[in-house]
């Protein structure tokens, strides 16, 4: 979702805000109390889960994995586009959630 406060009946998805969360929490998980870790865990295999059950696409023929992204919340504008930023956190979450994580930053 873009915007978690926002009332459930005017819900916007942003998939790649999605990917970009699940990374956040496993980055929260690895500093927080063993006890922590897998409540902070578990939300970001099920960001990641729903990701890819609802908005990944494997054609080889499309750009992009992560589909219905949008880099303008509040312009109106089509939200089934795929965004780099969003294929990569959804590619950093599964390495993270693989033990074998590459980080950039």
């Amino acid at each position: 979702m873009v915007d978690f406060s926002a009332p459930y009946d005017k819900t916007k998805y942003d998939a790649s805000a999605g990917t970009c969360a699940a990374c956040g929490l496993l980055e929260i998980a690895a500093w927080v109390a063993a006890e922590e870790a897998p409540l902070y865990r578990n939300a970001a295999i099920a960001l990641l889960q729903a990701t890819e059950a609802n908005w990944v696409d494997y054609d080889p023929q499309h750009d992009g994995l992560v589909t219905h992204s949008s880099h303008s919340y509040q312009k109106k504008q089509e939200t089934h586009l795929p965004l780099i930023y969003g294929d990569y956190y959804f590619v950093e979450g599964i390495l993270r959630l693989l033990s074998k994580e590459l980080s950039l930053w």
